[in-house]
């Protein structure tokens, strides 16, 4: 069998024109497009890096407040339960004098709050009868006295 060369060549030359024109529209393209998602997925990890490191931080930080104030409390309630307590017989001593001290007085005030409901009735009382008296002299048009 022979071989054209002809043909060959313009086979040759195809296949050079066929992976050019590949290489220039397909694969520059998918490279450039590989390259730009790389890129991206690299920022991507930076921030995530960032926000974790970011994250431990503040876990730190929260942390080292949560066991100052675990200390804290913790002193609080030693120190309040040293305290001393008030004793209940001195309580009841004091509560002695003071009603000793404060009879007369309650005694006094419980008089003049007596003496000053006795004088709002009678205040009323009055009242009463000279708005009765004047109301019934007003319909009867003559005094009542003098009937």
């Amino acid at each position: 069998m022979l071989i054209d060369w002809f043909t060959v060549v313009a086979e040759a030359i195809n296949f050079v024109i066929l992976v050019w024109l590949l290489k220039r529209f397909l694969f520059k393209p998918i490279l450039h497009a590989i390259d730009e998602r790389e890129k991206g997925i690299a920022t991507q990890l930076a921030e995530a890096e960032a926000k974790k490191a970011e994250a431990q931080k503040e876990r730190d930080d929260f942390q080292h407040k949560n066991e100052a104030f675990d200390q804290e409390r913790a002193t609080l309630l030693n120190k309040a339960r040293t305290r001393p307590k008030p004793n209940v017989s001195d309580c009841s001593t004091k509560r002695e004098k003071m009603q000793t001290r404060c009879a007369p007085t309650a005694g006094r005030l419980r008089t003049e709050q007596q003496n000053l409901s006795q004088d709002i009735v009678r205040w009323t009382q009055k009242e009463v009868f000279a708005i009765a008296k004047k109301t019934l002299s007003d319909l009867a048009a003559t005094s009542l006295e003098n009937a």
